[in-house]
């Protein structure tokens, strides 16, 4: 059946495409929004709850599959971890992330056995490229898999752990670069006082916090001169005084605004459009590359160039252990030592 025939009422934003099998699949693809894999064609079980999850900027519907599936099958497992506590107790961000894998594990090898799968299958699964396409996504899908694996062995599914042994590749790369001074510079050159964009830049900058938490903050937030918020991704509460530079941009803004950055449209911005639009941003002023996570990191090294602990940089990132943060102590002293060591040859 042609391809036109078969897909004539295509939804809005929909994508339709041939996988290296032959079978037809369905895509969510939006600009500013993230890339869904819907359960097509249209009228398929959970394709219009998981389309309208799409439009609202839900990575994915986080509840177990509606469809019937057969006991001790990887779907049956699959299910059975989104019911548990350990899913459950996750934060809504990891949740979205592993509901990626886990559909794509689903609509992959969902009808394979649990018990019969041996260390070659598992292998075998870990390197689909259509499960995981990159080295840091397979070190992510292995941790899910492992955790899936380990529910089998509670559920006395099976009694070993085909994962065991099997490595992901290490990814080739250092994570987002920090921004250096000279760099925040150029981007306030870029964008003035009372911009949208220097806004995000300072919010990000003056409390250390993920992007994730800079787009739900709003005053709401913000009493006694301190900012203080329940961080999205890992559930701890910081509490950050509000620095002098960060009120005067916030001053005109209203205070019945729900969030501080809003759309175009008025509307608070989804986490994903969100990236996408501040790189943009930081493009403009020449600092390709770069994105709001650095800035996190450019605060953790403010803070140890300025003399402050691994404890008192862990309150303010809202690290959850010390060892979070001190690279940043140990950087900060080894640039300290090394000018201070320099300087006794000109004594």
């Amino acid at each position: 059946m042609g391809r036109g025939s078969k897909f004539m009422t295509k939804p809005k934003y929909t994508r339709v495409y041939k996988d290296r099998h032959g079978k037809w699949r369905w895509q969510f693809r939006r600009k500013g929004f993230s890339t869904v894999e819907l359960p097509g064609p249209p009228g398929t079980p959970g394709f219009e709850e998981k389309y309208a999850a799409a439009l609202r900027g839900d990575r994915v519907v986080l509840t177990p599959s509606t469809t019937s599936t057969r006991q001790g099958t990887i779907a049956s497992l699959c299910a059975a971890y989104i019911s548990s506590p350990e899913f459950q107790d996750r934060s809504g961000q990891t949740r979205r992330h592993q509901m990626v894998f886990i559909e794509r594990l689903r609509t992959k090898h969902g009808t394979k056995s649990v018990a019969k799968m041996q260390r070659k299958h598992a292998s075998a699964i870990l390197s689909d490229g259509e499960i995981a396409s990159t080295a840091q996504q397979r070190n992510r899908f292995l941790s899910l898999f492992r955790k899936l694996m380990n529910l089998a062995i509670i559920m006395e599914w099976r009694s070993d752990d085909p994962t065991a042994m099997l490595k992901a590749p290490t990814p080739k790369t250092d994570g987002f670069p920090s921004w250096t001074d000279d760099e925040i510079d150029a981007y306030r050159s870029r964008h003035p006082k009372g911009s949208k964009a220097r806004l995000a830049m300072m919010l990000a900058l003056c409390t250390g916090q993920r992007r994730s938490d800079v787009v739900r903050m709003g005053w709401q937030h913000i009493k006694n001169g301190k900012l203080t918020i329940r961080q999205q991704k890992t559930g701890m509460t910081v509490s950050i005084p509000v620095l002098p530079e960060l009120m005067a941009e916030l001053e005109h803004l209203p205070r019945d605004q729900l969030t501080f950055l809003l759309t175009e449209h008025g509307k608070s911005f989804a986490v994903a459009g969100f990236g996408n639009w501040f790189r943009k941003r930081c493009n403009e002023a020449g600092l390709k590359g770069l994105a709001m996570h650095g800035l996190r990191m450019a605060k953790g090294r403010q803070l140890a160039e300025a003399g402050a602990t691994a404890s008192e940089i862990t309150a303010i990132l809202g690290h959850k252990t010390v060892a979070e943060s001190e690279p940043y102590v140990r950087a900060a002293n080894r640039a300290r030592l090394a000018e201070s060591g320099m300087m006794r040859l000109t004594q």
